[in-house]
């Protein structure tokens, strides 16, 4: 689910609306990717209609590129040879998954909502959208941002949860 763009919208004069829209995507409190394939598993159910996307926040040209990007991934995966899976594995296996292929994006909880990478010590404060937390995550998407101050703010925007013995 790459995409440029949020996928998200929230208007400040229906900020409560928007909140409540998403709260209502969250299904899974191990990955925030979860979560994000579960909008585009019911905007798909919906046809990507854009009436859909407006009543949800859901930037429609942010889901137009996760359609093209799912779609060129799957056109990839069968020109090497391999076959769909249309079965949904259990959400453990994705995030065990997401672990295993990212070593170096873990990071180990340094208290009061840090993080700090277990391979380059950087660290990162957990975003408050973020429903994946536990004492190991796997940020999955990591930006700075800029501070009042002028300074910067490393945020990990959309994390996965890691059970220990996953990444042994």
């Amino acid at each position: 689910l790459r995409t440029s763009r949020r996928l998200f919208y929230r208007p400040q004069a229906e900020a409560e609306q928007a909140d409540a829209a998403r709260k209502q995507f969250e299904t899974s409190n191990l990955s925030d990717l979860l979560n994000l394939v579960n909008v585009y598993e019911q905007a798909e159910r919906a046809n990507f209609d854009s009436k859909w996307c407006r009543d949800n926040y859901v930037s429609w040209l942010a889901l137009r590129e996760v359609r093209q990007n799912h779609s060129q991934l799957l056109k990839q995966v069968k020109r090497s040879g391999y076959k769909i899976n249309k079965e949904k594995p259990a959400p453990e296996i994705l995030c065990q998954a997401i672990a295993k292929g990212f070593p170096d994006k873990v990071f180990e909880s340094a208290g009061r909502g840090w993080y700090r990478n277990r391979i380059t010590d950087e660290r990162a404060l957990l975003g408050r959208e973020s429903r994946a937390t536990g004492s190991l995550i796997v940020a999955n998407k990591l930006i700075t941002i800029q501070t009042k101050g002028g300074g910067e703010l490393p945020l990990i925007t959309l994390a996965t949860k890691v059970e220990p013995e996953w990444i042994k």
